[in-house]
């Protein structure tokens, strides 16, 4: 018995340092990992800024999800030469840790991928054919490429890019949404046109998370303005650096349905967003925006257009969802995407068999013989179609 005891303490013993062993070198080697990426972000400020003084490096902890730290580069002679904003996003596969380097004029001097978790030739793709063409350019107006053939990895970049720009340049929305309503707590996009003026319709919410207002954000002598209304649609101002609104001023707190737009710039925008805005009903779903009604080619009431937007593998899909007066798909039609052509197309092909229907399960649209290998294409017609049945019937039930 003594012996048995004996024996099952040392067997104790050894499994406990066997533990501690194992424990002892996941920690060394996660030091290490940390210590070695570490080491590759200061090669890569050098590359960044090759006259930086290693030494003298001023260093800003962020606690945020995407920036973790901001680094304020000088030379030599103890002159600024920019900030280096380090942030880490999910790309394909994992993690990505990117770099930013922002001159003292906030535009960009070059961007980093440190570290990624991606293939290796996805990130070479863009490491070599993409990255260089953010340089030069005003961190707070990128023109981002569209189409790179690594979506994900590409992504990432333009996500710790758009972080480290409100610690640059401010959030102008935000500052343009206050002006209007004190209470403005946050944003959020409710639709991207396709549309060479208007880019995006905007939700803004309270701190109770209730829609206050809405903004339209427009591109005039490529100058970024905010059009503004509150929850009835009524004009609240017209915000932009360099756009002279003043014309418009007489029509503050006037519904837009009853604002005569005048011929200039502004007006146009004014005008297209009144034809939307008294043709159109919006709708309070996730990835339904608003609806129309639907005439054929001899005027008659056909149905309602639901207008939907979800996320798919390279963006957000704005999808136009026909439905008839007895609730069954008639069409779908793709507003916008930035996914695949060659990944998408075969999923709307595969979501025909669909039109006549009234309803749609997850199993039938998510089949492997819909998805075709492109899930996150074919989850984010799913979602807008789906949701286009839903508001169907609740406009239906009123």
């Amino acid at each position: 018995m003594l012996a048995k005891l004996r024996m099952a303490l040392i067997l104790f013993i050894i499994g406990s340092l066997s533990g501690l062993s194992i424990v002892g070198v996941h920690r060394l080697t996660e030091d290490a990992i940390a210590h070695n990426e570490l080491m590759q972000q200061y090669d890569d400020y050098v590359v960044i800024f090759p006259d930086i003084d290693l030494s003298d490096l001023q260093e800003e902890d962020i606690d945020e999800d995407i920036i973790q730290r901001r680094i304020d580069a000088y030379d030599q002679n103890g002159d600024l030469l920019g900030y280096i904003f380090v942030g880490r996003a999910q790309g394909h596969s994992g993690m990505n840790t990117i770099l930013v380097g922002v001159d003292p004029s906030a535009d960009i001097v070059k961007v980093v991928i440190s570290a990624t978790d991606d293939t290796p030739n996805y990130a070479q793709i863009i490491i070599d054919d993409y990255l260089p063409n953010l340089s030069n350019q005003r961190i707070d107006e990128v023109d981002y490429d569209t189409s790179t053939g690594a979506t994900n990895t590409y992504n990432s970049v333009r996500t710790v890019i758009d972080a480290a720009s409100l610690h640059v340049a401010g959030d102008p929305a935000m500052e343009a949404y206050l002006s209007v309503f004190d209470d403005a707590e946050r944003y959020a996009t409710n639709f991207v046109f396709d549309d060479e003026a208007l880019e995006e319709e905007i939700n803004i919410f309270n701190a109770a998370d209730e829609i206050i207002g809405y903004a339209y954000i427009a591109f005039i002598d490529d100058e970024s303005v905010y059009i503004i209304f509150d929850t009835d649609d009524v004009y609240q101002a017209t915000v932009s650096q360099d756009v002279d609104t003043s014309v418009y001023d007489d029509d503050i707190g006037t519904k837009i349905a009853d604002i005569e737009p005048e011929d200039d710039d502004l007006g146009l925008i004014l005008a297209e967003l009144k034809d939307l805005l008294t043709n159109s009903t919006r709708v309070s779903l996730e990835y339904i925006a608003r609806y129309f009604e639907l005439y054929d080619d001899e005027d008659s009431h056909i149905g309602y257009t639901y207008v939907g937007i979800a996320d798919g593998f390279g963006g957000l899909n704005v999808i136009d969802i026909h439905i008839n007066l007895d609730g069954e798909l008639i069409e779908y039609e793709v507003v916008r995407s930035n996914d695949t052509p060659d990944y998408i197309n075969p999923v709307l092909e595969n979501f025909e068999q669909f039109i006549g229907d009234s309803s749609l399960s997850e199993d039938d649209a998510l089949a492997d013989d819909v998805t075709v290998g492109a899930t996150r294409s074919a989850t984010s017609i799913y979602n807008i179609i789906n949701a286009a049945f839903e508001a169907h019937a609740e406009r239906e039930g009123e």
